[in-house]
């Protein structure tokens, strides 16, 4: 489950932080006027997710574009053995929360992190 978003210099958003509702209100739900940047949150989460950035992707201004989320794993997720030092980085840290992050220079180089 997603726990937080947090954008910089992606298409129109310059920086934005998300934070949807947790699992005891159900479903979160973005809505909005066209234009409003309902888009962009997809592209966020698609790069997060291992997505080719598309062209013109960076905020024009900016040299890079960076993405951040912060994902609950649930339980069992990470048992695999080929998992186990990134198991033993999450135990050093947060219990079960997982950070994914993207930076995406400015020539469509990009660089993913865990």
């Amino acid at each position: 489950m997603l726990l937080e978003l947090r954008i910089e210099n992606l298409l129109l958003i310059e920086r934005a932080e998300l934070r949807p509702a947790g699992p005891a209100s159900g479903l979160s739900v973005i809505t909005g006027e066209t234009g409003a940047g309902k888009t962009v949150l997809a592209h966020a989460l698609d790069l997060l997710l291992g997505g080719k950035p598309r062209a013109g992707i960076v905020r024009p201004g900016a040299s890079e574009a960076y993405v951040e989320g912060v994902f609950e794993a649930p339980p069992g997720l990470l048992d695999a053995p080929e998992l186990a030092e990134l198991r033993e980085r999450l135990d050093e840290g947060d219990g079960n929360e997982l950070v994914l992050a993207r930076r995406v220079s400015g020539e469509g180089r990009t660089r993913a992190y865990v």
